[in-house]
Protein backbone atom coordinates (compact mmCIF):
# COMPACT_ATOMS: atom_id res chain seq x y z
CA UNK A 1 0.00 0.00 0.00
CA UNK A 2 1.43 3.34 -1.03
CA UNK A 3 0.43 6.26 1.17
CA UNK A 4 1.26 9.97 0.90
CA UNK A 5 -0.55 13.16 2.67
CA UNK A 6 -0.87 15.99 0.76
CA UNK A 7 -1.59 19.30 2.33
CA UNK A 8 -2.14 22.48 0.37
CA UNK A 9 -2.99 26.03 1.45
CA UNK A 10 -5.86 27.80 -1.08
CA UNK A 11 -7.02 30.90 -1.55
CA UNK A 12 -8.82 31.71 -5.06
CA UNK A 13 -11.67 33.98 -5.77
CA UNK A 14 -12.32 34.76 -2.38
CA UNK A 15 -12.43 30.93 -1.23
CA UNK A 16 -9.80 30.38 1.19
CA UNK A 17 -9.77 26.60 1.74
CA UNK A 18 -7.01 24.11 3.45
CA UNK A 19 -7.71 20.97 1.86
CA UNK A 20 -5.91 17.86 4.06
CA UNK A 21 -6.40 14.80 1.70
CA UNK A 22 -5.19 11.28 2.55
CA UNK A 23 -5.36 8.85 -0.08
CA UNK A 24 -7.65 6.15 0.03
CA UNK A 25 -5.70 2.30 0.42
CA UNK A 26 -5.19 0.29 -2.52
CA UNK A 27 -8.04 0.68 -5.84
CA UNK A 28 -9.31 -2.69 -5.74
CA UNK A 29 -9.75 -3.79 -2.16
CA UNK A 30 -12.92 -2.02 -1.14
CA UNK A 31 -15.50 0.58 -2.00
CA UNK A 32 -14.29 4.25 -2.08
CA UNK A 33 -16.94 6.22 0.15
CA UNK A 34 -17.27 9.46 0.44
CA UNK A 35 -19.92 11.78 2.68
CA UNK A 36 -19.70 14.79 2.39
CA UNK A 37 -21.42 17.76 4.26
CA UNK A 38 -21.60 21.62 5.39
CA UNK A 39 -22.13 23.18 8.82
CA UNK A 40 -23.09 26.67 8.61
CA UNK A 41 -21.66 29.45 9.74
CA UNK A 42 -20.72 27.83 13.05
CA UNK A 43 -17.05 29.33 13.22
CA UNK A 44 -15.38 33.34 13.87
CA UNK A 45 -15.90 34.48 10.07
CA UNK A 46 -18.63 32.83 9.30
CA UNK A 47 -18.14 30.94 6.29
CA UNK A 48 -19.54 27.28 5.43
CA UNK A 49 -17.29 24.65 6.56
CA UNK A 50 -17.29 22.16 3.29
CA UNK A 51 -16.24 18.64 5.16
CA UNK A 52 -15.56 15.39 3.51
CA UNK A 53 -15.11 12.50 5.56
CA UNK A 54 -14.25 8.72 3.47
CA UNK A 55 -15.41 5.37 5.29
CA UNK A 56 -13.52 1.99 5.08
CA UNK A 57 -15.13 -1.11 4.88
CA UNK A 58 -14.86 -1.82 8.81
CA UNK A 59 -17.18 1.26 9.27
CA UNK A 60 -14.25 3.50 10.75
CA UNK A 61 -14.33 7.15 9.63
CA UNK A 62 -11.46 9.26 8.53
CA UNK A 63 -10.74 13.01 7.32
CA UNK A 64 -10.60 13.21 3.56
CA UNK A 65 -10.77 16.80 2.80
CA UNK A 66 -12.12 20.24 4.34
CA UNK A 67 -12.71 23.61 2.66
CA UNK A 68 -14.16 26.95 4.13
CA UNK A 69 -15.95 28.37 1.42
CA UNK A 70 -17.81 31.85 0.60
CA UNK A 71 -20.98 30.46 -0.25
CA UNK A 72 -22.95 27.60 -0.71
CA UNK A 73 -23.67 28.13 -4.32
CA UNK A 74 -22.70 25.10 -7.02
CA UNK A 75 -19.82 26.82 -8.16
CA UNK A 76 -18.19 27.04 -4.95
CA UNK A 77 -18.83 23.16 -4.47
CA UNK A 78 -17.96 23.03 -8.04
CA UNK A 79 -14.38 24.48 -6.82
CA UNK A 80 -13.83 22.11 -4.13
CA UNK A 81 -14.89 19.21 -5.73
CA UNK A 82 -12.39 20.47 -9.10
CA UNK A 83 -9.63 20.51 -6.16
CA UNK A 84 -10.22 17.57 -4.35
CA UNK A 85 -10.17 15.69 -7.97
CA UNK A 86 -6.88 17.20 -8.73
CA UNK A 87 -5.57 15.97 -5.43
CA UNK A 88 -6.33 12.78 -6.32
CA UNK A 89 -5.39 9.78 -7.91
CA UNK A 90 -7.23 8.43 -11.08
CA UNK A 91 -7.64 5.25 -9.46
CA UNK A 92 -9.11 6.20 -5.96
CA UNK A 93 -12.17 8.01 -7.07
CA UNK A 94 -14.87 7.65 -5.11
CA UNK A 95 -17.45 4.91 -6.28
CA UNK A 96 -19.84 6.32 -3.70
CA UNK A 97 -20.67 9.82 -2.29
CA UNK A 98 -23.41 10.20 0.96
CA UNK A 99 -25.37 13.57 1.10
CA UNK A 100 -27.97 15.64 2.69
CA UNK A 101 -30.30 16.84 -0.38
CA UNK A 102 -27.85 19.80 -0.91
CA UNK A 103 -29.16 20.06 -5.12
CA UNK A 104 -26.69 22.40 -5.49
CA UNK A 105 -23.69 19.97 -3.67
CA UNK A 106 -25.30 16.84 -5.67
CA UNK A 107 -25.03 18.67 -9.06
CA UNK A 108 -21.11 19.29 -8.72
CA UNK A 109 -20.68 15.88 -7.87
CA UNK A 110 -22.66 14.64 -10.63
CA UNK A 111 -20.44 16.57 -12.62
CA UNK A 112 -17.13 16.08 -11.44
CA UNK A 113 -17.78 12.82 -10.48
CA UNK A 114 -20.09 11.01 -12.86
CA UNK A 115 -19.26 7.59 -12.09
CA UNK A 116 -19.93 7.85 -8.53
CA UNK A 117 -23.07 6.75 -7.09
CA UNK A 118 -25.06 9.24 -4.70
CA UNK A 119 -26.75 8.18 -2.10
CA UNK A 120 -28.85 10.19 0.85
CA UNK A 121 -27.69 10.07 3.85
CA UNK A 122 -29.93 7.86 6.27
CA UNK A 123 -29.57 9.86 9.29
CA UNK A 124 -30.88 13.13 6.99
CA UNK A 125 -33.70 11.07 5.90
CA UNK A 126 -34.69 10.12 9.01
CA UNK A 127 -34.50 13.47 10.83
CA UNK A 128 -36.87 15.03 7.82
CA UNK A 129 -39.39 12.27 8.30
CA UNK A 130 -39.93 12.71 11.92
CA UNK A 131 -39.75 16.51 11.78
CA UNK A 132 -42.66 17.22 8.75
CA UNK A 133 -44.58 13.96 9.48
CA UNK A 134 -45.57 14.31 13.22
CA UNK A 135 -47.60 17.36 11.90
CA UNK A 136 -49.68 14.65 10.14
CA UNK A 137 -50.48 12.13 12.63
CA UNK A 138 -52.88 11.98 16.14
CA UNK A 139 -51.04 10.87 18.87
CA UNK A 140 -52.23 6.91 18.73
CA UNK A 141 -51.12 6.58 14.91
CA UNK A 142 -47.83 8.38 15.58
CA UNK A 143 -46.86 5.96 18.28
CA UNK A 144 -47.83 3.23 15.88
CA UNK A 145 -46.07 5.36 13.26
CA UNK A 146 -42.71 5.31 15.07
CA UNK A 147 -43.42 1.61 16.48
CA UNK A 148 -43.07 0.45 12.73
CA UNK A 149 -40.04 3.25 11.75
CA UNK A 150 -38.02 1.21 14.32
CA UNK A 151 -39.26 -2.65 13.27
CA UNK A 152 -37.52 -0.90 9.71
CA UNK A 153 -33.84 0.42 11.70
CA UNK A 154 -33.98 -2.88 13.37
CA UNK A 155 -34.63 -4.87 10.65
CA UNK A 156 -31.55 -3.29 8.36
CA UNK A 157 -29.39 -2.92 12.07
CA UNK A 158 -30.04 0.46 12.11
CA UNK A 159 -30.92 2.66 14.96
CA UNK A 160 -31.01 6.69 14.44
CA UNK A 161 -31.78 9.27 15.69
CA UNK A 162 -35.12 8.33 17.44
CA UNK A 163 -33.60 5.57 19.39
CA UNK A 164 -35.68 6.64 22.14
CA UNK A 165 -39.37 5.64 20.37
CA UNK A 166 -37.60 1.90 20.08
CA UNK A 167 -37.84 1.69 23.90
CA UNK A 168 -41.09 3.51 24.44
Amino acid sequence: MQSNLLVDNIMVENQVAVMDVVPFVEPNVMKRVLLMDCTYKTNRYRFPLFQIVGVTSTEMMFSVAFAFMDGEKEDNYMWVMDKLKGMMDPDSLPEVVVTDRELALMNAIARVFPKATHLLCRWHIEKNVFDKCRRKFDDKTWQEFKHAWCKIGTHFNYIGLQAEACYS
